[in-house]
């Protein structure tokens, strides 16, 4: 409970010692500069003065000396009263370096790795290289670590949107008899769920308190997923894993850019240490209203834990759809056009791989038929049939449109409209796209393909929100009273009456 009075806070809440014994006192996502020593990990006996520092073009560490691979001096001929030696440039000199370093009592252990040369200054007195300036991909903040090959058991993230998404209870407000308010906090229950893999999935709350001061003070609360035991695994396949799909999901539930905002891995499940990287920066307010489909109390935890049980399934496709379902301008259309026409065959060869127009036997047949024809004719022709043929049982462009059309027809029939229609219009736009047909945008048919365009984001950001576990009459519900989908539709009724008039 939080009570502000005159005088005197009182604060009673759960205690947060999983944040407190891991987060700096720095914030590592605004800028900073700190002064220490840096070494290689292979060479801690030479260790130079530098220093980390971050500004808004990023993440760099200024050295004094140099740490890259020098050249080595190889002699031409044994004479021992006059050798002659050959310098020979290190083929090192340019491959990215993992830099360890210790920064006073506030950081102490930092690890930054893949690390490049962004800058270099040379000193014309001496020959030698007076300063320069690295950019590394990431940095550790508390340890030492092997750098891209470091392995870790779990991983801490927030994400700009997931404290709407989560939409927590636990806050409520008190009147006591003298006049004192009060704002009390319980933090909700939410119970953890174990992944396919046999880590476990929870959501970490963190509240804290601002004031109070002359003007009042509030109680805020941060949440965070974490993934505990996880089998041993890099950064790279955590963020491939874990990190990028639930940054996805929120996504796809919200329609609004959700990037990474903090991260912190752990070795052992006991000790935790923070990732800084270029890309994990603080979340910016939001300039819209968010028009969401889904939040936690839809898909609950164990939705999301379904949702990172089909990484492996869904692969790379849920970021794209995620990336053009909240940022509608960010590339050429034509280049949107065609990723997203080809993300949705991918989909649906991803969750139907076994559907076949012809049997395997029939594909045998018709193979064996058409190359016995062409046997007389050129080997290249044969050869190009042949690659053909390797690919004549799988369905057809427009079926697989109409697959995917069918998963949401039952409940939200309103998506692709006419759905026959509808898929040999997106069929039409791919291929005019797709195979080169089209020079430029042609004007006439903006509208149009603005429509299609339009239709697949809908279409595979419900679907993938299905593939979580959302039920399908909430979404439609959602669906109807977003004003944006209203919106696609009146302007789909006009720009493809032909799919979306009744």
């Amino acid at each position: 409970m939080v009570r502000l009075e005159p005088e005197r806070v009182v604060l009673r809440t759960k205690a947060d010692e999983w944040y407190k014994s891991a987060m700096p006192s720095l914030d590592v996502n605004q800028p900073f500069d700190l002064f220490g020593q840096f070494w290689t990990p292979n060479e801690a006996e030479k260790q130079v003065p530098g220093r980390l520092f971050r500004t808004s073009e990023g993440i760099r560490i200024q050295l004094f000396e140099d740490l890259r691979p020098g050249p080595s001096y190889v002699p031409r001929h044994q004479d021992e009263q006059d050798p002659v030696f050959e310098v020979v440039d290190s083929p090192d000199v340019d491959t990215p370096l993992t830099i360890h370093g210790r920064i006073g009592e506030l950081v102490g252990k930092v690890t930054a790795y893949e690390c490049v040369t962004v800058q270099s200054r040379s000193d014309m007195f001496n020959g030698g290289l007076g300063e320069y300036i690295l950019a590394p991909m990431g940095v550790i903040f508390g340890a030492h670590t092997a750098g891209t090959t470091q392995v870790f058991s779990g991983v801490r993230m927030r994400t700009a949107n997931i404290d709407e998404w989560a939409s927590l209870q636990g806050f409520s407000s008190t009147k006591g008899e003298d006049g004192t308010r009060g704002l009390n906090y319980r933090e909700p229950s939410i119970e953890p769920i174990q992944l396919a893999n046999g880590a476990v999935l929870s959501l970490n709350q963190r509240a804290h308190l601002e004031g109070p001061h002359v003007r009042g003070g509030a109680m805020t609360r941060d949440v965070w997923f974490q993934i505990q035991s996880l089998p041993p695994s890099t950064w790279s396949a955590i963020d491939g894993r874990i990190v990028t799909p639930l940054s996805s999901l929120i996504t796809l539930c919200l329609g609004r850019e959700n990037g990474l905002v903090a991260a912190q891995l752990t070795f052992d499940g006991e000790r935790w240490v923070d990732l800084v990287s270029d890309h994990i920066r603080s979340s910016q307010p939001a300039n819209s209203r968010i028009e969401g489909l889904a939040g936690l109390a839809d898909l609950g935890l164990s939705g999301v834990a379904t949702w990172l049980n089909k990484v492996d399934n869904l692969g790379p496709l849920p970021p794209v759809v995620a990336h053009f379902s909240s940022k509608r301008a960010s590339i050429k259309f034509e280049t949107e056009l065609l990723e997203m026409t080809t993300v949705a065959e991918g989909l649906h060869a991803r969750l139907f791989p076994d559907e076949k127009r012809f049997s395997d036997a029939d594909c045998k047949l018709i193979s064996d038929r058409v190359l016995q024809a062409v046997g007389d004719m050129d080997v290249r022709v044969v050869d190009v049939l042949r690659g053909m043929l390797t690919h004549i049982g799988e369905p057809g462009y427009p079926s697989r449109l109409k697959g995917l059309a069918r998963i949401v027809e039952a409940e939200i029939p309103t998506i692709c409209g006419k759905v026959n229609k509808w898929a040999q219009v997106v069929s039409n736009a791919r291929n005019k796209y797709a195979h080169r047909t089209a020079g430029f945008l042609d004007e006439a048919d903006i509208d149009t393909l603005f429509t299609v365009l339009e239709s697949l984001r809908w279409l595979l950001r419900c679907i993938l929100l299905l593939e979580a576990g959302l039920d399908s009459k909430l979404l439609a519900a959602r669906l109807r009273d977003l004003s944006s989908y209203r919106l696609f539709l009146e302007r789909a009724s006009e720009n493809i009456p032909a799919v979306y008039r009744e």
